[in-house]
Formats: structure tokens, C-alpha cells, sequence
């Protein structure tokens, strides 16, 4: 075969691979978030364009030295809603975690475990942000200079609940 030929071999075969990996490039469309924290749990939550297997690595270190499989909970057009539920954790402790799979690692974050019964501790109550997502933007910024224990929000956080983009432009962007 001639050097001409299998150049135009390879490049063929760069392109077709190119393309196969292009195709099952994943990344995350909604970045991790907490929910049902408590005094020794949490879940964390978050959203990929691609079907995978995914990781929550976390620990009471940067180092990070635990991991769990994660759960897909849930589907729709335009991706794959997936859930870890930690427990057995450390009451009133940092954690750091972070979302790995094959491609596609969020960053480090932390949060931190409920404080022990009958200890005081910081709140905020917060809510009808709707529709208004720079006012938001302003409170969750004083919000987490308080750095509160516990945030309680009351509800019409967005216009419409059942439009998927109204939960990211006026609630998971502005957050």
C-alpha cells in the first residue's frame, strides 16, 4: 500500500474515532447540589447529558479518602438526573466531595452535617424569589457570608415548577 493510502487510512480512522468519543463526550448540566441534609446525612444530586456510571468521593478531608456509587433516579429529554445518599457521617463536621465518572469530575465542594440536638446554631428563611433571579443572586450572596446551618425555603422559588428552565435561569444559576 502506498504512503498515500495510508495516510488517507489513518486520517479516516482518526476522524471516525475522533467522532465516537465526541459523541460520548459527557459533561454535567446541573452541577452538584445538596438536598435532606440532617446531623449524620445528605444526598447530593446533580444532572449529565450522558447515561454513566457515576462516583460521589467525600470525606472529612481535601484528600478524600471514601466513595459511593451513585443512584440514577430519573430522566428526561435532556438528561440523566443521578443521587447519592450519604449516612453515617459525622455530626456538625465539614465534609469535601466531589461527582467523578469516566471523562467528567465536578470540583471540590463541601458542606457540612447538622449540629447536635440542643445546640444553637444559625438559620435563614428565604423565599417568592421567583421570576427575579439578580434579587436572588444578591440574598444567597449575603446568605452564605452568614454561612448559615440551616436554610429554610418557603416556596415560589420559581414561576413555573414544571418548566426545567425556569429551575436553572432563576434558581440553580442565581444560587
Amino acid at each position: 500500500m502506498s504512503i498515500m493510502k495510508r495516510l488517507k487510512v489513518l486520517f479516516f480512522m482518526f476522524f471516525v474515532l475522533s467522532g465516537v468519543l465526541l459523541s460520548n463526550a459527557q459533561t454535567l448540566t446541573k452541577l452538584p447540589y445538596l438536598a435532606n441534609p440532617s446531623e449524620s446525612a445528605i444526598t447530593i444530586r446533580w444532572e449529565s447529558d450522558v447515561k454513566s456510571d457515576f462516583t460521589v468521593v467525600y470525606g472529612l478531608k481535601k484528600t478524600i479518602e471514601k466513595s459511593k456509587l451513585a443512584e440514577l433516579i430519573g430522566y428526561k429529554q435532556s438528561g440523566y438526573l443521578y443521587e447519592v445518599n450519604l449516612s453515617s457521617l459525622k455530626t456538625g463536621k465539614t465534609y469535601f466531595y466531589k461527582v467523578n465518572s469516566t471523562g467528567v469530575s465536578s470540583k471540590i465542594k463541601t458542606f457540612k452535617t447538622g449540629v447536635k440536638p440542643n445546640k444553637p446554631f444559625d438559620f435563614v428563611v428565604l423565599g417568592d424569589s421567583r421570576s427575579k433571579p439578580h434579587v436572588f443572586n444578591a440574598i444567597t450572596k449575603q446568605v452564605n457570608a452568614i454561612d448559615p446551618a440551616l436554610i429554610v425555603a418557603n416556596g415560589d422559588l420559581i414561576a413555573k415548577g414544571g418548566n426545567f428552565d425556569h429551575w436553572q435561569n432563576q434558581f440553580f444559576d442565581a444560587a
